[in-house]
């Protein structure tokens, strides 16, 4: 079945199109030869003017000039790599196939930085009088891009990418007057992302201070700030007298987990969480996992009831942890902690949240870093007395996490619509009037 092309659009070797758009490639809109970067000596670096690298183009877009390294270019290198405002920048390079021909643009708000690039980049420089640089760019990021650009690649123990590959990269060529409308829709929606994410930085700073601060009792909220009288040195340091040093087999019980065995297809499905330290991503509760467990094979595990905290201790992910949302079980890799009526489960996570850098130390440089369960429960932490202040203190830092994670999923929500914007732009399915 043929499908029938709408009104004011026409079929094309790269599918449907606005009749007032053309097909091009880089070569063909590019105003000078496309160039590779000059050599990088580290000998040169700490002095003279900024350089583009690799890792700046995975950094910000467009590219932070501020965040670039300097180097000491000679006058015939500033001369022949010298960039221009609006040029665009190809990875030649790349571990994964995926990431090959990763592109960026120079797009500064002062127009009069000097900067030079790299050897590991291919730089294009659009006809700026017949398209929008921006919007160039931002073809190189579709999909019909991205499929060239990773189909032309060679790989063998790296994925590699030629000129020529990047020549023949198709776009979409509406009037340059549309590309301006499209580039400025999207670049909105960029600084929104970027003013989210300067903002989630800056409240994970504010968080992190307050930790600081709260968990060691040098910050004391009201009223508590009003009952101590001093303070008293400890193995920990100086603390609020009305506070204490404690092991955590004093004020909870520990349990580690097991593995059901694999072979038993019977165990796994879809009832109950199995956590492993993958399942962590910093979330203060867990709610999910990769793998799940039938109840048969849940009862062949140990068992952790809702609110146990869930705490890494063995390899590169010592120190990650979260709060059981429902109950559930994990891998031998992680202790559960189950608190004691002493403390209050919210400001033990924060506590062993704050001191997990000290718990990571304790495992020693091994092959297989680990602590033990033992070493686990020897781990001490700070413990005001009064119940109502740990309270306190755990309600706060809750307050902020919920704000962060309200935060991230706007931002999320922003990028996702992003994407999706480009996708109609890029292709003209949607017109900007």
């Amino acid at each position: 079945m043929v499908q029938l092309v709408p009104e004011g659009y026409q079929r094309t070797e790269v599918g449907v199109i606005p009749c007032d758009w053309g097909f091009s490639d880089i070569q063909a809109i590019s105003s000078v030869p496309m160039q590779n970067g000059l050599f990088y000596e580290p000998a040169r670096k700490g002095k003279g003017i900024g350089i583009i690298n690799v890792g700046d183009l995975y950094k910000s877009a467009p590219i932070d000039l501020e965040l670039l390294e300097l180097f000491d270019a000679t006058k015939e290198e500033m001369k022949v790599f010298k960039v221009a405002v609006g040029d665009l920048f190809f990875t030649r390079s790349s571990i994964v196939p995926s990431g090959i021909a990763h592109c960026n643009i120079h797009y500064p708000e002062n127009k009069e930085n000097k900067v030079v690039f790299d050897s590991h980049l291919i730089r294009v420089r659009v006809n700026s009088k017949e398209n929008d640089p921006r919007y160039i760019y931002l073809a190189c990021l579709s999909r019909l891009a991205r499929n060239h650009l990773i189909g032309s690649a060679k790989t063998a123990t790296m994925t590699t990418i030629d000129q020529g590959a990047i020549k023949k990269c198709p776009v979409l060529i509406p009037s340059r007057k549309e590309q301006t409308a499209i580039a400025n829709a999207l670049s909105d929606v960029d600084a929104l992302i970027t003013s989210l994410d300067k903002l989630i930085t800056k409240k994970r700073a504010i968080k992190t201070a307050a930790m600081q601060q709260l968990l060691t009792g040098k910050k004391r909220l009201p009223p508590f700030d009003q009952a101590h009288t001093g303070y008293k040195k400890t193995e920990l340091g100086e603390i609020p007298e009305d506070w204490e040093v404690v092991a955590l087999n004093n004020i909870c019980s520990i349990m580690t987990g097991n593995t059901p065995s694999t072979n038993k297809s019977e165990y796994y499905g879809e009832e109950y969480l199995f956590v492993s330290p993958a399942d962590l991503h910093g979330q203060k509760y867990i709610k999910s996992a990769v793998k799940k467990l039938t109840q048969t094979g849940f009862n062949t595990c140990r068992k952790y009831p809702k609110a146990s905290i869930l705490f890494t201790c063995i390899g590169s992910t010592i120190g990650k942890c979260g709060i059981a949302w429902d109950k559930l079980t994990s891998n031998q890799q992680i202790n559960a902690v189950l608190p004691s009526d002493k403390v209050d489960m919210d400001y033990l996570y924060y506590q062993l949240l704050y001191t997990a850098p000290v718990v990571k130390q304790q495992a020693g440089e091994q092959a297989v870093p680990i602590v033990n369960k033992t070493q686990f429960g020897e781990h001490l932490v700070l413990v005001p007395n009064d119940r109502n202040e740990q309270k306190a203190v755990s309600s706060l830092l809750s307050d902020m996490d919920s704000e962060l994670e309200i935060l991230g999923k706007r931002l999320t929500k922003t990028q996702n619509l992003k994407q999706g914007m480009m996708q109609e732009l890029l292709t003209g399915r949607t017109r900007l009037v």
